[in-house]
């Protein structure tokens, strides 16, 4: 079962958000999915973070540690962005900030994001960073190296994992190596048909981008980088369900998911409508 906001753990209840439920030999094991603050060992009603880390269920019913499974999103360049997509929300919203940008992650910031999120986990924990822009390869090779080179001195028996969301325009063989190396998710941003990719997903000088986000999907492949496609699907590229549906089947485009385009807040020619 999922979806579900407690459990029982030895006759207590713990209000958790999100969770899994499994049943096996008759007993309740409980794998949590996630991790929130938002756990309370006696009533559902207050937020009590310290009890949360005294219990979880085993085949059983007995108690032990509550192993966190955390995920963080980091926006190291934060709104930068080397491409102009016709239907990007993010670019209007920065617009309307104070502040559109600010800039580069430094590794003063860094490293006090680690610390402070380091002295929160404890032996066993999952914590799962995400990297998200903008254009978060705009940080550069190096602020990466530096991030995983800090999270590898934490305690070996917490666990890491990576995940990176990009447009693909920096994508070279430095890159690749590096995220096969240290096991990153790859979301890549592609909308599958070269025509329908060009019109809506442009450069900073308004050319097409599709050969070139494609050429980094053929070297992630190359060096066994795990990775799945995030194609938009505006207005235009609604039109061809059968082509999108033989190019999603092909071996370098499987694992596809298809948002749809709700456009920018001044230009509607991209959104999809009913």
């Amino acid at each position: 079962m999922e979806g579900k906001r407690q459990y029982i753990v030895s006759d207590k209840i713990i209000c958790c958000l999100p969770y899994q439920i499994s049943r096996k030999q008759g007993v309740k094991s409980v794998q949590l999915s996630g991790f929130t603050p938002s756990f309370h060992l006696d009533s559902p009603g207050k937020i009590d973070y310290d009890k949360c880390n005294q219990f979880y269920a085993r085949p059983g019913g007995q108690t032990g540690v509550c192993v966190k499974n955390i995920s963080i999103m980091i926006k190291p360049a934060s709104s930068l962005c080397n491409m102009r997509c016709r239907y990007c929300f993010y670019a209007d919203i920065t617009n309307l900030r104070q502040v559109r940008s600010y800039g580069i992650m430094s590794r003063e910031t860094t490293e006090k994001i680690l610390e402070n999120i380091r002295s929160g986990l404890q032996r066993g924990d999952q914590i799962n960073f995400a990297f998200q822009g903008g254009e978060p390869a705009l940080a550069g090779l190096d602020f990466y190296r530096h991030f995983v080179n800090l999270v590898e001195g934490w305690d070996k028996s917490i666990k890491v994992n990576y995940a990176l969301q990009t447009n693909g325009l920096s994508l070279d063989e430095q890159w690749c190596r590096f995220l096969a190396r240290h096991h990153f998710l790859v979301g890549i941003s592609l909308d599958i048909l070269p025509a329908c990719h060009d019109e809506a997903r442009k450069d900073e000088k308004g050319q097409g981008t599709y050969q070139r986000v494609m050429d980094g999907v053929r070297l992630m492949e190359q060096h066994g980088v795990e990775y799945n496609v995030l194609c938009t699907l505006t207005r235009e590229a609604a039109k061809y369900p059968k082509r999108y549906g033989r190019l999603s089947r092909s071996r370098i485009l499987s694992g596809c998911s298809l948002p749809p385009a709700w456009g920018s807040f001044q230009e509607r020619r991209t959104t999809l409508t009913p």
